[in-house]
């Protein structure tokens, strides 16, 4: 599916060393690539950097623009892993 404005993204942001969880709030043409101004909801400002759309790794599921959450749902792979 194509990413648009709204949408919450995890992403490998060139600033942090981990992956990153913030919403899409604008997408522009930059020398014929798509890129995407993100930015948390709790941020005043975006984040430093355009994003790409190989840096996107996946949209975070949300049930009428509110992100589902599931509690202790990571629990589930330290079980698997055995931690």
């Amino acid at each position: 599916d194509d990413i648009k404005v709204g949408d919450i993204v995890v992403y490998n942001a060139a600033w942090h060393e981990g992956p990153v969880i913030h919403r899409v709030i604008n997408i522009a043409e930059i020398n014929g690539s798509t890129v995407f101004e993100i930015k948390g909801d709790n941020n005043d400002v975006s984040d430093p950097y355009w994003v790409t759309k190989s840096q996107i790794k996946s949209r975070v599921l949300t049930f009428d623009g509110q992100p589902i959450i599931i509690p202790k749902i990571g629990y589930i792979s330290i079980w698997i892993r055995g931690l």
